[in-house]
């Protein structure tokens, strides 16, 4: 079974001799903080795992990836075990050299989510997608609100075809022409494009005219009642 980053670290902490609260203290942070890591309910940022490393005697690539990089700086044998990468690669956005400017986007549970009062919470999926910070900034996004989801049916296609990983604007909630969102229904993620009519109405609509899509039409107030995950910014295939 693949080790997730929040495994990784409680077992180099371990290793170190270290509780989490030494790691905390360490790092200048919360107990809480180093919880939610290791339960996998949040990823440290990147400025933050190089100091996590330093602090576990491990390398960043190894946190990232279970995987030491190709020329380690020193000796990790103990963590230098084959494992297979638990992150995506984005072919043509990050390269093995630019690592120091690359960050963590979480990859939602597509077919899983919780609702609480009226915000809606994604379950993570054990996977996440390494993205170059130029990639983000080229889209104006931030780390904190951005995420992937993977299609799981091609009602959007050809724009977005089953198996394609997009990159999605969680800070976006707004209605926009034009534009794909990725809403949830019941336990399922669904994208639709939005539609602005001559009334003011929003057309909710799929892309793919041979699939069986029924088409919506609502208010702005009824947008707003919609539980919208965010835009989507960019779809990145198969990743």
């Amino acid at each position: 079974m693949k080790m997730t980053i929040g495994q990784r670290i409680a077992k180099a902490r371990v290793s170190a001799g270290l509780n989490q609260s030494q790691l905390a203290a360490e790092l200048s942070v919360a107990p809480q903080s180093v919880q939610q890591w290791e339960r996998n309910k949040t990823t440290p940022r990147r400025s933050r795992v190089e100091s996590l490393a330093a602090s576990l005697n491990v390398s960043p690539e190894w946190i990232l990836f279970g995987k030491e990089p190709s020329s380690p700086s020193r000796n990790n044998s103990s963590y230098g075990i084959a494992e297979t990468q638990h992150a995506y690669q984005v072919t043509g956005v990050v390269t093995s050299d630019e690592i120091s400017d690359t960050v963590c986007i979480p990859v939602l549970n597509s077919a899983a989510q919780m609702t609480v009062g009226e915000e809606v919470k994604m379950d993570l999926a054990d996977t996440q997608i390494i993205l170059g910070k130029t990639l983000l900034e080229q889209y104006g996004l931030s780390e904190d609100d951005s995420a992937a989801l993977v299609a799981v049916n091609d009602d959007m296609a050809p724009r977005i075809r089953r198996g394609d990983t997009l990159l999605i604007d969680c800070a976006d909630k707004a209605a926009q022409d034009t534009a794909i969102y990725a809403i949830t229904v019941g336990d399922q993620v669904k994208f639709r494009r939005l539609i602005a009519q001559l009334n003011g109405d929003w057309l909710i609509t799929c892309d793919n005219s041979s699939h069986d899509c029924r088409e919506e039409t609502l208010s702005s107030d009824g947008f707003e009642q919609l539980n919208v995950i965010g835009r989507v910014v960019m779809v990145m295939g198969r990743v």
